[in-house]
């Protein structure tokens, strides 16, 4: 089991030390996701740059850090990456490519300052500067699409600050509120709140990214298997290259995971980005894991578990829906299809289907309880159709359920079929079921 310990050390030469010229304590704030933190010792201003202890960086901002004595370098790790920095050279080494920067590190007073933005960025965070306040923020790894960012934590006033009001507003089965922006250019984003801060964020357009990974490119390397540390916990996760998923962490943040769904029969592979909390991609969960650690830790998190039990209800029903029919149509539309009129009627035939596989626990596309087929059950509605088309999904989330019928080849031939022009989506609990038609 890989975990991210946490080193608290100060790096000291023997021998002599030469002392850096052009540098000044500073009176600056430094805050990490919002949160203002206190250091053993005042970051230093070299040359207009900021540099502060690689304690703070092992503390603060949770990586690993080591003291390479014979070569005089700071390996700092974290998340499956490696910043490696050698002190008074700017040349250093990130992931195994070797890049020239502006700063380097130095020793001042027995302590081993390091240059804060370039390790930030590096490990995927924005930084930002507040000449009023002079105050520096680090916020990890955030979406972006150039003008805008996103992040873990981020609070709902800011959320709509930067996306203005959502096309549409709903609950989950977890108690968060749902915002869909489906008019999004290129593709939709289903944004998650919780106790007013943001807990998870999904997208499937091409403009946003994440340390490099966004939506319609290749993902060409994933590690083999991914862990980390949360609740006093040790988290592992297998996700070899080589097996079909339709997921990949790609990256961990303080506080949650960077996800990529995966399109197994494309050659863009990525489908959507996804950053989501560990409380909630551990809650739902969105992928398989285990965990251990000392056996009063383990109670603590499975009773956390216990209480954050789904709660189905019409509203969470219905905005199951609404992101589902969103994500068909922008799928559609990735792949030169036209988009689907929404049909009440298609709509109740779905809903009702969906409805009788949760209370009648079965999973088919003839129902158990009356004999009755798709065909049948349009009848019924009094919905006339020339061709009619039926898909069904059970899972724990509704944007999983979306890649999952992406990847199956009879499901993705229903939602590539270029003769439909209307659709319904009903869900209820766990089950989804879709309805295609082509009008006479």
């Amino acid at each position: 089991m890989l975990a991210f310990t946490v080193f608290s050390l100060s790096f000291l030469f023997s021998g002599e030390t030469k002392r850096p010229v052009a540098f000044a304590q500073s009176a600056l704030t430094l805050k990490v996701d919002g949160r203002t933190l206190g250091l053993s010792a005042p970051p230093l201003i070299r040359h207009g740059r900021t540099y502060v202890p690689v304690k703070f960086i092992s503390d603060a901002l949770g990586y690993q850090t080591q003291w390479l004595g014979p070569t005089k370098e700071v390996r700092i790790t974290g998340w499956g990456h490696e910043l490696l920095l050698k002190i008074g050279e700017p040349v250093y080494t990130f992931n195994d490519r070797r890049l020239t920067s502006e700063t380097s590190p130095f020793i001042e007073e027995d302590r081993t300052y390091v240059p804060l933005r370039l390790v930030a960025e590096s490990f995927g965070a924005d930084v930002s500067y507040d000449a009023t306040t002079k105050t520096v923020e680090i916020r990890r790894t955030a979406l972006s699409d150039g003008k805008r960012s996103l992040w873990l934590g981020l609070t709902e006033s800011d959320v709509k600050r930067l996306l203005g009001a959502p096309d549409f507003r709903g609950v989950s089965r977890y108690g968060a509120q749902i915002w869909l922006y489906s008019d999004e250019p290129a593709g939709p984003l289903v944004v998650s709140l919780k106790n007013g801060q943001l807990v998870d964020l999904y997208t499937t357009n091409p403009s946003w990214e994440s340390v490099g990974v966004r939506p319609q490119m290749r993902l060409t390397k994933a590690a083999s298997s991914f862990s980390f540390q949360y609740r006093q916990l040790t988290f592992s996760v297998e996700q070899n290259m080589s097996t079909p998923t339709i997921s990949k962490i790609v990256h961990g943040v303080q506080n949650g995971l960077l996800l990529a769904y995966i399109d197994q029969h494309a050659q863009a592979n990525i489908i959507a980005v996804r950053l989501s909390s560990f409380d909630h991609s551990l809650t739902v969960p969105l992928f398989n894991y285990r965990y251990e650690g000392d056996p009063a830790n383990v109670r603590a998190f499975q009773s956390f578990l216990s209480q954050q039990r789904r709660q189905s209800s019409p509203e969470a029903d219905e905005t199951d829906a609404r992101i589902m029919a969103a994500l068909i149509n922008a799928f559609r539309k990735a792949h030169g299809l036209s988009t689907l009129l929404p049909d009440p009627k298609l709509d109740r035939v779905a809903r009702l289907h969906s409805e009788e596989m949760t209370q009648h626990r079965y999973f088919d596309h003839v129902s158990k309880v009356t004999g009755k087929t798709l065909g049948d059950r349009l009848r019924d509605q009094g919905v006339p159709f020339s061709k009619a088309g039926e898909n069904l999904a059970q899972t724990n989330d509704i944007l999983v359920s979306h890649v999952g019928l992406i990847n199956s080849p009879g499901h993705r031939k229903n939602l590539l079929d270029p003769e439909w022009d209307r659709m319904g989506i009903g869900t209820s609990d766990r089950n989804t079921t879709q309805v295609f038609i082509k009008t006479p």
